[in-house]
């Protein structure tokens, strides 16, 4: 059985605003040049961008996790679950002001164990979320030992993704957060969308389809709330030449903010209650 930390008690919690993000900075998105890097998977129109779309599922992340960090006043714990390369980690630790933390672990169902040692990953676990014994005896190895779980563009691609994500938060302390992100629809149109979905799956692709109702749903299934949730845009312009301006960012920001349940991609911070 895994013993759980004690830590001095964090600050209390404060609700990040509907709007928070149009105060956030974006000197991370706009001004790292280290997604900018030949091997760092998004296309290269995207890197020429400033404000690139595609990059806004790194943003999101890293500024809950900067937020979570600051409430928390000591270094987090982090779990990354689905990390492909290691892209997440990597737009942390070059951002302008890094993040610091006490760990940074992952969990893939095919970790790619030389990028992730580059990575500086602390420990890189081999894990199918969709296998219920595996992901059990994971999640009860890790029960309590984080104050963040990052599930970011994974559960689309769960059958059970209800199941999955409240087993896999079982590993978070009392008070710990999920965050994570998906492309998002409103929830009239989601089990069509699924169905459609599940027809013509390939492997590896999105079998499950989310709005913000869902989202509550699955919150409150696993023992979180949500806290926060956002659209990422209006308009997918990946490449051209708006992304280049803050204008164009702000604009795209606060529609999310207002219209969650718009079709593009929604990301959210669940607290474990």
């Amino acid at each position: 059985m895994s013993s759980i930390p004690i830590f001095p008690a964090p600050a209390p919690v404060v609700r990040p605003g509907r709007f928070a993000a149009l105060a956030w900075p974006v000197d991370t998105l706009a001004d790292q040049a280290h997604w900018r890097a030949q091997d760092f998977g998004v296309t290269q129109a995207a890197k020429r961008r400033r404000f690139s779309f595609r990059m806004l599922r790194y943003w999101y992340m890293e500024r809950l996790l900067a937020q979570e960090a600051k409430r928390l006043g000591r270094l987090p714990r982090v779990l990354e679950v689905g990390v492909d390369r290691g892209q997440m980690k990597a737009f942390v630790d070059n951002a302008p002001r890094p993040i610091s933390y006490a760990t940074w672990d992952a969990a893939d169902i095919a970790p790619n164990q030389p990028a992730l040692e580059q990575a500086r990953y602390a420990r890189c676990t081999p894990l199918d979320v969709e296998d219920p014994i595996a992901l059990a005896a994971f999640a009860a190895k890790y029960r309590y030992q984080y104050d963040v779980l990052i599930v970011l563009h994974l559960l689309e691609h769960l059958r059970q993704p209800h199941a999955a994500f409240a087993m896999l938060s079982s590993v978070l302390r009392e008070g710990g957060i999920a965050i994570g992100g998906y492309p998002v629809l409103p929830d009239a149109l989601c089990r069509v969308r699924e169905w459609q979905l599940r027809r013509s799956a390939r492997p590896h692709g999105h079998v499950s389809a989310f709005s913000p109702a869902r989202t509550r749903r699955m919150a409150e299934e696993a023992g979180l709330a949500a806290e926060w949730m956002s659209g990422a845009f209006a308009l997918r312009a990946s490449g051209m030449l708006l992304e280049d301006f803050g204008w164009w960012h702000t604009i795209n920001t606060g529609f999310g903010a207002l219209c969650p349940g718009w079709p593009g991609e929604l990301y959210w911070q669940l607290r474990k209650t």
